[in-house]
């Protein structure tokens, strides 16, 4: 696959097509422009949104971005497709809020107690919006790194959650 020329399958009516674009042969400096067209390309397929949100979330574990790659990114899309829905911009804007929290949450908690280990980071990643949002107010209330890990091993990452932290609005969530 990554003998294949990305370009050469952009417009290809397959859904799945735009999602292996990420797995074909893409020069680091083509990256964010890769992306930057499959997600543009993603949100003019007339596809559901469940099938969306897979191919979104397939682009995001394979084609993954610097952080700084990732606000140039937002910067462009809407320019990209200026046409779709409001739904479509809103689950990416929703998944690009996620992991902005996520960033935020670890990073003020590596500044409070120092360098994360690589699992304690690893779980905080996984946490849907909500989760996040809890850990935020929780954190306050941590006087050790003992207390995170409490509250993480108390709270551990729900097994209905996917990659990026959202589930199928069609089922119903495991009380």
């Amino acid at each position: 696959m990554n003998q294949l020329q990305w370009r050469d399958y952009l417009e290809n009516p397959n859904p799945l097509a735009t999602a292996l674009l990420t797995r074909m042969q893409v020069a680091p400096h083509e990256r964010r422009a890769v992306k930057a067209a499959c997600m543009a390309y993603l949100m003019r397929l007339p596809i559901s949104a469940k099938r969306r949100r897979i191919l979104r979330q397939f682009l995001e574990v394979y084609l993954p971005l610097q952080p700084e790659e990732e606000r140039l990114l937002r910067a462009v899309l809407p320019d990209l497709a200026p046409i779709q829905p409001e739904e479509s911009m809103t689950q990416i804007v929703g998944t690009w809020e996620r992991l902005g929290a996520v960033e935020i949450i670890t990073e003020a908690l590596d500044k409070r107690f120092g360098p994360l280990n690589a699992a304690i980071k690893d779980q905080i990643a996984l946490y849907p919006y909500e989760m996040l949002k809890a850990l935020n107010l929780a954190q306050f209330d941590f006087a050790s790194l003992a207390d995170l890990v409490a509250w993480l091993n108390a709270n551990p990452v729900p097994p209905w959650v996917d990659p990026l932290g959202e589930w199928d609005e069609d089922e119903e969530s495991p009380q």
